[in-house]
């Protein structure tokens, strides 16, 4: 069973609200407290749940790479170089690639995608 929150707060006798604050690197809680917050999630090995931050938040880290033919090698650079930047930015990408047709339409996977609630879109054909 995953490791949350509430699991780091009562192990340390914290609120939750301290425990999150730590996580998210608020300056107001003490040296001393967010040392021993951090050493109990990575003995834990607690990971956050990014679907319960986004119900809270009302934002994803998620974006979206639609791409035409992942077999030339001109767009395997681009899709690398987008999952590199959003690494760096800590997003989730994910990516469809997609046929082309002889008479293109224009994807619908945003239309079919809101459950994901996609911070961002990018369509390379």
């Amino acid at each position: 069973m995953p490791v949350r929150m509430t699991d780091i707060a009562r192990d340390l006798g914290l609120s939750i609200i301290t425990v999150s604050k730590v996580l998210r690197n608020c300056p107001d809680i003490s040296a001393k407290t967010r040392a021993r917050v951090l050493r109990l999630c990575q003995e834990l090995h607690y990971c956050p749940n990014l679907a319960a931050r986004s119900l809270i938040t009302g934002r994803t880290k998620m974006m979206g790479l639609v791409i035409a033919d992942l077999g030339h090698t001109f767009f395997t650079e681009i899709a690398w170089d987008v999952w590199n930047n959003s690494q760096e930015h800590s997003h989730l990408l994910s990516t469809n690639p997609i046929k082309i047709s002889p008479t293109p339409q224009p994807p619908n996977f945003i239309g079919s995608r809101n459950d994901l609630a996609l911070r961002s879109s990018i369509v390379i054909s």
